[in-house]
């Protein structure tokens, strides 16, 4: 409920902003959206940059899809290196499965807790993400009012995981996915799997880093929810 409430808020302030040009519309860029909703300071990330249409795709043709979002919220700094306000990091992996038509989706957010969700459709997948990258970064009261702060996210698509390669190897063999799990294991790269991975970087699916801004802001910018 909370979730739903926060998101048709971002739909209606990113709406408002486009219409009217206000100031503070310098609190979100066409990719993020940054507002206040009650005493939280709330981010919010355009999702149909992440699963656009050639990644769609690659996943109907079995190629799984892991990506992180790195979310921060920096002060702006005139003489210094810029401060890091807040941080948190998403994790993200999506697997569609052509032979039963099923997208597994796993998600863990910044307290680490992975969350699993199976069988989704296509607009189930959208449903999903829309509500992960949705997330406040603390209370509005923590930070200074005079100060003139941006928010950075960094997304990262990654190269192949031990799992992934599983999955793909057994995708090519069998046309059947790996087994499932309750986490990704992260292991230094086998012989095979920096083989397999420099083929997909050849074929344009290995790791790629996009960054998204927006312009500096006061607190007093941001449209408020309640």
């Amino acid at each position: 409920m909370c979730a739903q409430l926060l998101r048709n808020l971002a739909l209606c302030i990113i709406g408002i902003f486009s219409l009217s040009g206000l100031e503070a519309a310098r609190a979100q860029s066409p990719e993020v959206a940054v507002f206040s909703y009650f005493d939280s300071l709330a981010v919010t990330l355009d999702y149909e940059r992440l699963i656009t249409a050639e990644r769609i795709e690659k996943l109907g043709h079995g190629y799984p899809l892991t990506f992180t979002v790195d979310v921060f919220l920096r002060e702006d700094s005139k003489l210094w290196r810029d401060e890091t306000i807040r941080a948190c990091q998403l994790r993200f992996r999506v697997i569609h499965r052509d032979w039963d038509d099923k997208t597994d989706f796993e998600f863990s957010g910044p307290d680490g807790r992975l969350i699993q969700r199976p069988a989704l459709t296509l607009d189930d997948l959208r449903q999903e993400l829309e509500d992960r990258l949705l997330l406040t970064l603390g209370r509005v009261d923590d930070l200074d009012s005079l100060s003139r702060y941006y928010v950075e996210v960094t997304v990262g698509y990654r190269n192949l995981s031990s799992d992934d390669v599983q999955t793909a190897q057994e995708w090519l063999k069998t046309g059947k996915g790996g087994s499932d799990r309750d986490s990704v294991v992260e292991t230094k790269p086998s012989l095979t799997e920096s083989v397999v991975g420099l083929l997909w970087d050849i074929a344009g699916l290995g790791g790629e880093t996009e960054r998204y801004y927006t312009a500096r802001f006061r607190l007093g910018d941001l449209r408020r929810g309640r």
